[in-house]
Order: structure tokens, then C-alpha cells, then sequence
């Protein structure tokens, strides 16, 4: 499916660019007859088609190979930050995106601490206990859960047998 090319830094070769999305290289592989073109555009056109999309031979998807070394050339290019919009103006080695994007400052918070729905009661009870909402996710989606913590007043306690 390539690269976005306005993405990168600066110009990109038309020989890095797929001949099937017109976008820059992603996961380059080759046919028999020497043409190159993204993993995501030539992995279906083989299936369907069967035959090389410039029309040259036909094409099984086991003929196809990876280009190792055009992958690695286009990983060497610089692009700018996803967050360029909110203000981030570096620009990195494409294969550096991934950490630089964990790291930039004007990426999105991280979660927010979750709040009770409204109408729910607060964390406090009057008395000896107290209590807190907690999200967690199950098979069957997100679920509130109330969590209640009792503060015990004895120094300590006896168990004995029949005891409940």
C-alpha cells in the first residue's frame, strides 16, 4: 500500500515509488521479470490476476521476492513526525519513526485516569470504608467495577473455625 510521499523530507526517486499505488516503496518485493512493487498492492494483484501488472509474463505469488536492499534505502529516508501538525517539526530516518513517535512530546496523552459515569457515588462512604471505581476489559467489553477498601480498626484479627 507504500509510503505517503508527502510524508518524507524531501523528493523521493521515482525508482522507490510502486508502479500499482504510485506511493513510495513499503515492503518492496520483485517479480520474475524484474519489475518492483509494494508487499500490500502485487500480494493481491498476483492472486487475482495472475499475471505481472506491467503485463510482461505471468506470475505466481511464490515467484515473488523480497528486495532487501531497496527496503533498506527507504528506510534510510527522512521523514517528518507524525505530530508535525501539532507542532513537532523533526524529522527522522523512516526506520527511527517508531521510537521517535513513542517519545515526542506533542503526541496524544496518555489515558486519563477513568472517572465514575455521572449519577455514580463519589470514592468516599461515611464510616470505615471507602471506595474507588476501577475499568478493566473482559470478553464481553469494558466493565465498571467498585472496588470497596475497609479501614479496620483492630489491631488485629482472630480467626477460629466456624467464624463467618
Amino acid at each position: 500500500m507504500g509510503f505517503d510521499p508527502s510524508r518524507f523530507a524531501g523528493p523521493v526517486a521515482a525508482e522507490l515509488q510502486c508502479g500499482l499505488c504510485g506511493r513510495v516503496l513499503e515492503e518492496p518485493l520483485s517479480t520474475p521479470c524484474g519489475h518492483v512493487f509494494c508487499a500490500g498492492c502485487l500480494l493481491p494483484w498476483a492472486a487475482r490476476r495472475r499475471r505481472c501488472p506491467l503485463r510482461c509474463r505471468p506470475l505466481a505469488a511464490a515467484e515473488l521476492r523480497p528486495v532487501l536492499p531497496l527496503r533498506s534505502l527507504v528506510q534510510e529516508l527522512e521523514v517528518k513526525c507524525d505530530y508535525s501538525p501539532r507542532g513537532c517539526g523533526r524529522t527522522v530516518r523512516l526506520r527511527e519513526l517508531p521510537a521517535h513517535l513513542a517519545a515526542c512530546r506533542y503526541g496524544p496523552p496518555g489515558p486519563a485516569e477513568p472517572q465514575p459515569p455521572a449519577g455514580l457515588p463519589s470514592g468516599r462512604s461515611p464510616g470505615n470504608k471507602k471506595s474507588s471505581w476501577r475499568f478493566s476489559s473482559s470478553a464481553w467489553g469494558c466493565v465498571l467495577h467498585r472496588i470497596m477498601f475497609y479501614k479496620c480498626n483492630a489491631p488485629f484479627f482472630h480467626w477460629k473455625a466456624g467464624d463467618s
